[in-house]
């Protein structure tokens, strides 16, 4: 059984991405909550207790990287990683002095993901 804090939300608007996370995280114990906006992450995380956030920057209603700003506004020790198809550089210099925020290029696989979780304590 999955504890609040063993929670994790993933916002990607893309369900084959979202589906293939959200799966890998349940295969390992986590319960993965699925959602495909900005807007509605904000409504989601503010009802729930998350252990960490991962983070389309693509989003259809706002851009990734302000959702991780709210996110870390609202939590300032929320495990976040942000996914991009586009050049991952721009965001890790974005984020670089963040502790708390992980930056990979999509497509990412299972172990790459694992890792950037591992790395800010996010064990399975």
């Amino acid at each position: 059984m999955t504890t609040a804090r063993s929670k994790v939300l993933i916002v990607e608007d893309e369900e084959l991405v979202a589906m293939s996370a959200r799966n890998a995280l349940q295969d390992v114990g986590l319960d993965a909550i699925y959602v495909t906006a900005g807007t509605e992450a904000l409504r989601v995380f503010s009802s729930g207790s998350f252990c960490a956030a991962i983070i389309d920057v693509g989003l259809p209603d706002m851009d990734g990287q302000a959702l991780a700003y709210e996110l870390r506004a609202r939590d300032s020790n929320l495990p976040i990683v942000v996914c991009t198809g586009f050049d991952a550089s721009q965001y890790e210099s974005e984020f670089r002095d963040d502790p708390w925020v992980r930056v990979i290029g999509k497509p990412f696989d299972e172990p790459q993901l694992f890792e950037q979780l591992e790395r800010m304590g996010i064990r399975a």
